[in-house]
Parts: C-alpha cells; structure tokens; sequence
C-alpha cells in the first residue's frame, strides 16, 4: 500500500471479520454496515497500520449516534481485528445501558 493512502472499505468484505459486531449492532438497530479507513506506513522502517471503524447511527435507539472507534498496530490483518473488538466492546456498552433503562 503507498504511503499515507487512506483506503475506505466495508468491513464485512474482509476475511474473518467478527460476526459477533454484526450481530450486537443488528439488535442495537444500527442496520448499515461499518465502514473503514485504514493505511498502512513505514514508521522508522517498521511497518504500521491505523485503521477508523464507522459506525452509523441506531435506527432503533435515537440516542446512539454515529461514532467511530481507531486502532493503530503494525499490520492490516491484525489491526482491523483490534478496531473491530474495540467496536464490539462499545455496542456491548450500549446494550447494557438499554437494558438498564426503565421500560
């Protein structure tokens, strides 16, 4: 990949991308799926990668609005994952607090 070239894809067309976000945000009611960008760079001849993950607003819950989750490790494969487990911990987040709340 070139230098400081920012690639935007969907998540879901990558290998082995965790099923378990796809699932939290469907009961979440955030039914478009999660975008990147990412770009891998040589920091001192050591290879990096950083990588947003996007994540659309609920359809179901108004008070979830969009947000974004990064992560930052020396290759793509193991990046992507990193985000993606970060963005599994925040809808979790949100579970709890709908849960919570008073029905």
């Amino acid at each position: 990949m070139a230098e400081e070239e920012w690639v935007n894809n969907h998540c879901l067309e990558e290998p082995d991308f965790p099923k378990l976000l796809f699932v939290c945000m469907d009961r979440l009611g955030i039914y478009k799926r999660p975008e990147y960008s990412s770009r891998e760079y040589k920091n001192r001849e050591i290879l990096r990668c950083e990588m947003i993950i996007y994540v659309e607003r609920s359809s179901c819950f108004r008070d979830i609005q969009p947000w974004n989750v990064s992560s930052t490790s020396f290759r793509h494969e193991e990046t992507y994952q990193v985000a993606s487990w970060k963005a599994c911990v925040i809808c979790a987040r949100f579970m709890r607090i709908i849960l919570a709340a008073p029905r």
